[in-house]
């Protein structure tokens, strides 16, 4: 992970969700979960993830985080997410056959085509402006 929580960072969120004992946070973890269901508040979860995970100094997340941070946010709600990890395995590659980074806007926009494409692609549309990795994934599944 690139960044990680002060002691101060992590009192002012205690005081925020009102506990003060891992007892009380314990307590505090259904409504917490609870807030996932909101699909609001998990597409803030979801595009507060890409800045957390990523280098302080990079502009994309690593491949192998990104894949793991899916499979935490993703697994229930996304159909695909296996086809889209291997897919990426696959064919996200650079010159060298190494994994190339994940992109801010591939990480934004993934979420909208999960949320928004069904399984079977018939809601995609490929003049809607997705990055060219979600158009390839698009022809990986449809092949």
């Amino acid at each position: 992970m690139s960044q990680v929580f002060s002691s101060e960072e992590w009192e002012q969120c205690c005081q925020q969700i009102g506990f003060s004992s891992v007892k009380q946070l314990r307590t505090k973890l259904p409504s917490l979960r609870a807030h996932l269901t909101s699909e609001n508040h998990f597409k803030r979860i979801y595009a507060w993830c890409f800045d957390y995970f990523k280098e302080l100094t990079n502009k994309s997340i690593d491949i192998d985080t990104a894949v793991s941070v899916w499979e935490l946010l993703l697994a229930k709600r996304w159909s695909l997410l296996p086809r889209w990890q291997a897919f990426l395995k696959e064919h996200h590659l650079d010159n060298e056959q190494q994994p190339r980074p994940i992109s801010r806007d591939t990480w934004a926009l993934l979420l909208e085509f999960a949320t928004n494409v069904n399984a079977d692609m018939t809601r995609y549309d490929p003049l809607e402006a997705w990055p060219v990795l979600i158009d390839d994934f698009v022809d990986f599944v449809n092949a």
